[in-house]
């Protein structure tokens, strides 16, 4: 004879007779279906396939809203679907939720950068840099410099990147271009 706490958690997510028991089903149901909307969302995102990864975060949120790396994931899909105003909004929600998270600021920068809101891209990576300075941040921060025509202190965020990262081909490109701008041509 099987009991009935012995079958598949699936058949009894809410129905249970023993409360305690009701509880633990409840909660272990929601968990795999978490999880199983989380692995379906990564594998679709991994594939390129954006949009079945919007809509399947987009079912995760509603069962997890409170948890920002979600917010965060899907705002980074809506960047790969060209949806920048929308990865902004998640990625303001990501930052309400929890706000001290360098890689929504680099993520919300890039977004802004794209749609040209160059002020809002420099704040969010002056906001990078003061969490987590790294070569990227410095990058990120030359680039919207760049954009801005601030060559010279493009130039020196590309510097730093360099210093950071001696290796680091892009900083190099973006940096002789800066310099090229300013008719920096021997230095």
């Amino acid at each position: 004879m099987i009991r009935k706490n012995s079958l598949p958690i699936l058949q009894y997510p809410n129905d249970v007779k023993n409360k305690n028991s009701g509880i633990l089903w409840s909660r272990e149901s929601k968990w795999l279906e978490k999880k199983t909307l989380y692995d379906d969302a990564i594998t679709a995102l991994k594939n390129k396939n954006y949009s079945e990864g919007i809509y399947k975060l987009s079912n995760l949120i509603s069962l997890d809203p409170t948890n920002s790396y979600l917010y965060y994931l899907r705002g980074r899909a809506y960047f790969s679907n060209n949806a920048y105003s929308l990865s902004i909004e998640d990625f303001d929600k990501s930052l309400n939720l929890k706000s001290e998270q360098p890689k929504v600021y680099e993520a919300r920068g890039w977004s802004k950068y794209y749609i040209k809101d160059l002020m809002g891209a420099l704040a969010d990576f002056n906001k990078q840099i003061e969490l987590e300075p790294s070569s990227e941040s410095y990058y990120n921060r030359g680039s919207a410099k760049s954009e801005l025509k601030d060559e010279y202190g493009a130039i020196q965020d590309y510097t730093k990147a360099i210093e950071l990262k001696p290796d680091y081909s892009m900083a190099f490109n973006n940096r002789g271009w800066s310099k090229y701008e300013l008719k920096k041509y021997a230095e």
